[in-house]
């Protein structure tokens, strides 16, 4: 009888790691970058990258990718009297883009939606980006833009 206990009890355990296993790796799981892919990433996504910047006569245009806790572009430089247009796009979650010394931000969206936001950088600095959505700020959810 002991014996029967006990492997019933190994059982139950078993049957819950495998229920718990299908309900935390639904969908593909992210792939873990090592901190020089990071690195790199980085460095080749700054407001250089021509695929992230269009430019013309009336606005600069910056796409940016949101998923868990970052943006795929940390820094955008413009200079000073430029009209600003970002194009967000969630590849993971709920996000949004907000600097509040312009008083601009992008609507929340969903993974696999858009959002625009436009503005004038009117005045020269370094100002913080941000997603708004619950603590991803808090857990490094920022980028820069740098006024010149």
């Amino acid at each position: 009888m002991k014996n029967f206990l006990i492997f019933l009890i190994i059982v139950i355990l078993a049957l819950l790691g495998v229920w718990y296993y299908s309900q935390n790796s639904q969908g593909a799981p992210e792939e873990e970058m090592t901190l020089q892919e990071e690195a790199v990433l980085a460095e080749d996504r700054t407001i250089a990258n021509k695929e992230n910047v269009a430019v013309n006569e009336e606005v600069r245009e910056f796409n940016l990718i949101a998923a868990n806790f970052k943006y795929d572009v940390t820094e955008i430089r413009v200079q000073e009297g430029d009209k600003v247009r970002i194009n967000l796009s969630a590849g993971q979650g709920l996000h949004d883009w907000v600097i509040d010394e312009f008083n601009v931000k992008t609507s929340q969206i969903q993974a696999g939606e858009t959002a625009s936001v436009e503005f004038v950088a009117n005045r020269k600095g370094e100002f913080e980006y941000y997603c708004s959505v619950g603590n991803h700020r808090a857990m490094g959810m920022v980028g820069k833009l740098i006024v010149e």
